[in-house]
């Protein structure tokens, strides 16, 4: 059996809070290569690459 490889990931929570109006939270409908459902802002990072950035990143393409 092959010994399982740990991967370095990042998720986002992000909220619009607008007046008079309950938080919103980002999420979006899955695309072919995700599973089925809803999802938040969340992916790999790059060797090298700092987690904030890599956290933008993903938000930045949903």
């Amino acid at each position: 059996m092959r010994e399982p490889t740990l991967r370095t990931r990042v998720a986002a929570y992000v909220l619009r809070r607008r007046a008079g109006r309950p938080p919103e939270l980002l999420v979006f409908d899955h695309d072919a290569d995700l599973p089925p459902g809803t999802h938040v802002p969340a992916g790999g990072v790059a060797p090298a690459e700092p987690l904030e950035e890599a956290v933008l990143r993903e938000v930045a393409e949903a």
